[in-house]
């Protein structure tokens, strides 16, 4: 299981590509405050938060040999809740 988290959610509307525009815009529990890998973690999950992108491939190896020894695995990426996109998206 793969999860991409960017520390919020959001729902389309103006602003949705920005921090605090307007009510379409929304933090939650973010994932300096809840480490998913860690609950998971806590099911018997092989289980790892990846925020360097060098340690990507590296954790998904690990996760697959969990599961070749029959451990489900959770992998947690960390990603910009706001990221900076081209001139191109919006046009």
């Amino acid at each position: 299981m793969v999860h991409i988290s960017n520390g919020g959610f959001a729902g389309y509307g103006p602003g949705f590509w920005g921090p605090g525009h307007d009510p379409f815009t929304h933090s939650v529990l973010g994932y300096d405050e809840v480490d998913m890998s860690k609950v998971i973690g806590q099911l018997g999950f092989h289980s790892e938060r990846i925020s360097d992108p060098s340690d990507v491939i590296p954790a998904i190896q690990r996760a697959l040999e969990a599961n070749e020894s029959g451990q489900p695995s959770y992998i947690e990426f960390i990603c910009s809740q706001y990221p900076v996109y081209g001139q191109w998206v919006g046009r």
